[in-house]
């Protein structure tokens, strides 16, 4: 299976892609986070050129090991890009 990581960040998303024995992931671009919630044209690429199967994103956690506001967000824009993309996360 194909999976595609994203790091959501603010203002840029790093993207990754596992191989398909997913064992290894490797870096693939870093786009605007607007232009992956928006499905733009070079996040759209990016899906069309890896052909993910799953989407996994990096959940911020607080030095307590809690999820904090920046967790919260994540899990909003994951569910966003989801919904656009049609790949559960």
């Amino acid at each position: 299976m194909r999976v595609l990581a994203l790091d959501i960040g603010q203002v840029r998303t790093g993207i990754a892609v596992c191989d398909p024995s997913e064992r290894v992931a490797s870096p693939v671009c870093v786009l605007s986070t607007a232009e992956v919630v928006a499905c733009a044209a070079p996040f759209r690429r990016v899906l069309e050129d890896w052909e993910p199967e799953l989407l996994l994103c990096g959940l911020p956690l607080t030095l307590a090991g809690e999820e904090g506001p920046q967790a919260a967000r994540v899990r909003k824009v994951s569910s966003q890009v989801s919904a656009a993309t049609g790949l559960p996360v």
